[in-house]
């Protein structure tokens, strides 16, 4: 064995929350996440993002979410959506992502089959996939809304229990924790490298979706790897995050690898995958772009298609 393989697989395992804080003493004020809301970009730093993590994952505590219980979390990609994932880890409440595209059973079954007890969605659409099936999830405590408003009409029982992302970040900064083992503290230290860090479910194209179960050491080692091969330390790095955060791809890299760079990421708006992503590519020029094989071909099929309206030259030029 050579010894760039023995140095590959004797890297020390680590826990999610101690990779973050080692980024984010080398990054704290560099720009972390951005995202265009109204017309204008609202930002966080790493200290930032850091900051609204520990926040958060304190009012999950605060609103009684047990430890080692599940999270769902189901939107297009937004700074709360990574905030919430990330706040998991530190409050040893499993972060799952769900689909968007998922309807209200196959939303129930990801619910019932992982114990949820909080599900955190973007908007009221997602939230009714859940409110007919809400009887039939006796663990699930809260529901939990990062962009728009608490609908006024929902049902008297659930009134109480379904809440804005800001007034979780607001218990987080009023808890007192009764006792030593309610503490974030208490939670962190729960991690361990080996140990289950998230579920990533498959589509579910033949049957039910299937949960895979990925450690703390998995990601980060993967994550380390990926920044090595593609010499990504060092330099200033820039994301754009569309491809699904429930998808084990957009996690490593929009999650883990952007964080282990310290680069910014910059979310697109839902229309991405349907036209809206080149506005953003043209914007904010990201130094890393990862996509999967149909993106790649729209965009050849768009460089194809202004070749062809070129003279000879170019359109040999754009054809190759």
């Amino acid at each position: 064995m050579s010894e760039s393989h023995t140095l590959i697989g004797s890297e020390p395992p680590m826990v999610i929350t101690y990779f973050f804080e080692e980024s984010i003493k080398s990054f704290g004020k560099q720009p972390a996440l951005r995202v265009k809301r109204d017309g204008k970009w609202v930002r966080w730093t790493y200290a930032e993002f850091h900051r609204d993590t520990l926040r958060f994952a304190k009012g999950l505590i605060a609103l009684g979410i047990n430890k080692h219980k599940a999270m769902n979390i189901i939107g297009f990609n937004a700074p709360e959506w990574v905030i919430a994932f990330y706040a998991g880890f530190y409050s040893a409440i499993i972060p799952i992502g769900v689909y968007t595209t998922n309807g209200p059973d196959a939303c129930f079954y990801i619910a019932e089959h992982s114990e949820a007890e909080v599900i955190i969605v973007e908007n009221e659409t997602h939230l009714k996939k859940y409110l007919p099936n809400w009887k039939k999830l006796p663990e699930l405590k809260y529901i939990i809304m990062y962009t728009g408003t608490v609908p006024t009409n929902l049902p008297p029982e659930y009134k109480d229990r379904v809440l804005t992302f800001d007034e979780v970040l607001k218990r987080g900064d009023e808890y007192k924790p009764k006792a030593s083992d309610d503490s974030l503290e208490a939670r962190k230290a729960l991690q361990q490298p080996g140990k289950c860090c998230t579920l990533v479910y498959t589509s579910g194209t033949t049957g039910n979706p299937k949960g895979v179960i990925l450690s703390h050491d998995n990601y980060i080692w993967t994550a380390r790897r990926l920044i090595a091969e593609a010499n990504l330390d060092g330099r200033p790095q820039r994301v754009v995050s569309y491809l699904p955060l429930s998808h084990v791809a957009g996690q490593i890299v929009d999650l883990f690898c952007t964080v282990g760079v310290g680069a910014e990421i910059t979310f697109a708006d839902s229309s991405a995958l349907q036209g809206s992503l080149v506005n953003y590519l043209k914007e904010v020029r990201p130094t890393i772009f990862f996509s999967v094989p149909r993106v790649w071909e729209k965009i050849e099929e768009q460089i194809k298609k202004i070749a062809a309206a070129n003279g000879p030259a170019k359109r040999a030029l754009g054809n190759d």
